[in-house]
């Protein structure tokens, strides 16, 4: 695959952040992930049997009542395939902020995500969110 595959698939990568962070993660993950996506997330597993019910927990306890604003830091493609490092950030309703530092390697056919492999601080997102997630998961 080409290089310019590589770049393009960066760009898509950049827009779904974006898109994340505009007009928030069940906006996003409809336009930009596939529904067969394997999704597997640090300590919890494949969570793409969840992913409605994330999107619901972020609606309910964000203050924007969107999602984080995702900043990418920094990025690596090859193929198929794109490395990124993102920093996560938003507060929610009742004051606290959730400020998280992911690695993602998204894998993208056919102009869809269809595979992510997502590492966070997962004592950060029990701090902030522990009281949130059995309600929403």
């Amino acid at each position: 695959m080409s290089n310019d595959m590589s770049k393009a698939n960066e760009q898509f990568i950049r827009d779904f952040m974006g898109s994340i962070s505009a007009q928030g993660f069940r906006a996003a993950t409809k336009k930009f992930v596939s529904p067969n996506v394997v999704w597997w997330v640090t300590g919890a597993g494949e969570i793409q049997d969840k992913l409605d019910a994330i999107a619901e927990m972020f609606e309910r306890t964000l203050e924007n009542g969107l999602g984080f604003k995702m900043t990418i830091l920094d990025m690596i493609s090859q193929d198929d395939k794109v490395a990124a490092e993102v920093q996560g950030y938003g507060k929610l309703i009742d004051g606290a902020i959730y400020n998280n530092f992911y690695h993602f390697l998204f894998e993208i056919r056919d102009d869809k995500i269809v595979r992510v492999r997502e590492y966070l601080d997962t004592k950060h997102v029990d701090e902030v969110y522990g009281s949130y997630v059995a309600q929403f998961l």
